[in-house]
């Protein structure tokens, strides 16, 4: 039997209290310390890293008051993306991973938005349930999911009626090489030529060249590192020489600290918004009529895999794809695979073009 969240009053885990001292000096450090301390409130949209035997978490959260993602370091006995945090803590700059706030005290609570909701059953905290089932559950119950679930709970497949009927799916935009040659020498910018290449050259989605660090190169393997893609995997790809080139390059210029693309803010990484003003802007520059997107850059990638005779099963693993058939949507776009077959018109041996006599 699964279980839904129980909305409790709010679950608030603390360290050790350190021991009571009678030295007024201390007391007084102690007070001034406490009071720079700020307070941080928001949703939990990543649980990037959770240890259940000390609590200790590492989380990125969409706080108020801050346009950008925020990541919040630590405690707490059980942590899920969707739930709403209130921490106080102070923010402290971590040489490897950027401005992070150092929670002191963490206190969680139930989620009560739609779209915390939706992240939380769409974790995987309740058995049965799905990011996909997460979402037309939300979509039919609204904020009162919960009270379905609790008068259902031994099923699990409860919302699976309303998700009968399938959405088409389009083949994707693809552009030849010739395009994408063009479009990477049209970016504005050596940030946006070496980013663009990124997603090229190792098929990466959009999200995960955002959230790159310079810490997930490596020169000796050339490979990259992909932390916490889609559906919260990490895959290594592989980094060409080429690339490898582009990327000291751009190190040299900018000196990026922890994100290898910092957004405006340095102690945020680049926004996926940017990324797509800066591939719109290259191919109006470089004259390309395609509807293009960041994940044009993807599909066009595992296409020209294909087209090189690659194993499609080596093309889904460096793509993160869990399924097989969701990697072989390329096989019709692959003009070049789908040319190069022999039909059997050809091996009946007729001269179709002689004179026949009309029917």
């Amino acid at each position: 039997m699964f279980r839904p969240y129980d909305s409790p009053p709010g679950r608030l885990y603390r360290r050790s209290a350190k021991r009571q001292t009678h030295d007024p000096a201390i007391r007084v450090k102690s007070n001034l310390e406490t009071s720079t301390q700020e307070v941080l409130a928001g949703l939990v949209e990543r649980v990037t890293f959770h240890n259940g035997e000390n609590g200790f978490c590492v989380l990125r959260a969409k706080a108020r008051g801050h346009r950008d993602l925020v990541t919040v370091v630590g405690h707490a006995a059980v942590i899920s993306a969707g739930e709403w945090i209130t921490a106080s803590g102070e923010w402290i700059n971590d040489r490897a991973h950027g401005q992070q706030f150092k929670a002191r005290f963490l206190k969680t609570s139930a989620p009560s938005s739609i779209d915390g909701i939706e992240r939380y059953l769409g974790s995987g905290m309740i058995r049965g349930i799905g990011p996909v089932y997460a979402k037309e559950m939300v979509k039919a119950f609204g904020e009162k999911v919960f009270d379905v679930i609790k008068a259902e709970p031994e099923r699990p497949d409860l919302v699976r009626p309303l998700t009968t009927v399938n959405k088409p799916r389009k083949a994707p935009v693809v552009l030849s090489e010739e395009e994408v040659a063009r479009l990477l020498e049209a970016a504005p910018g050596l940030k946006y030529k070496a980013a663009l290449s990124v997603a090229y050259g190792a098929g990466l989605r959009v999200s995960e060249v955002a959230n790159l660090k310079v810490s997930d190169i490596d020169s000796q393997r050339m490979t990259l590192r992909v932390e916490q893609g889609k559906g919260q995997r990490d895959r290594y790809v592989m980094l060409a020489p080429q690339l490898l080139e582009l990327l000291r390059e751009w190190w040299l210029a900018a000196r990026p600290q922890a994100w290898l693309f910092p957004g405006r803010n340095p102690i945020n990484p680049m926004s996926a918004r940017q990324l797509v003003r800066a591939v719109h802007a290259a191919a109006q520059a470089a004259g390309i009529a395609k509807r293009v997107s960041p994940h044009t850059l993807r599909h066009s990638f595992a296409t020209h895999l294909l087209e090189q005779n690659v194993d499609i099963r080596v093309i889904q693993v460096l793509l993160g794809h869990a399924k097989l058939e969701t990697t072989a949507l390329y096989t019709r776009v692959a003009v070049h695979t789908i040319r190069d077959i022999k039909s059997p018109l050809e091996r009946l041996g007729l001269n179709l073009t002689s004179r026949s006599s009309p029917a």
